[in-house]
């Protein structure tokens, strides 16, 4: 029997988890990744990560709250082989 991996559901959608560490996980999708960052992280703190990355604002949509997850949102249009740069950002919301 193939184990299942572990999915969060967004909106009525389900995602694949791709990575995950503390507070922050990363879910493929086919032309990037979908972040979801713990609601115990500021909404302000989250935005100014992602103002002061070397992503320009195009490439990432208006964070949004999910409330069944519990976590901040946002579509991150990136390349796959960007992603170990995009979840090294993500370490800051480890904190």
């Amino acid at each position: 029997m193939a184990e299942e991996l572990p999915s969060v559901e967004v909106y009525g959608d389900k995602y694949e988890i791709s990575g995950e560490n503390g507070r922050w996980i990363t879910c493929d999708l086919e032309n990037g990744f979908l972040v979801l960052v713990s609601d115990v992280i500021s909404l302000d703190y989250v935005e100014e990560v992602f103002a002061t990355s070397k992503y320009e604002s195009w490439q990432y949509n208006e964070i949004f709250k999910s409330k069944h997850q519990q976590a901040w949102c946002l579509r991150m249009m990136l390349p796959k082989s960007e992603e170990e740069g995009l979840q090294e950002l993500l370490e800051k919301f480890n904190v």
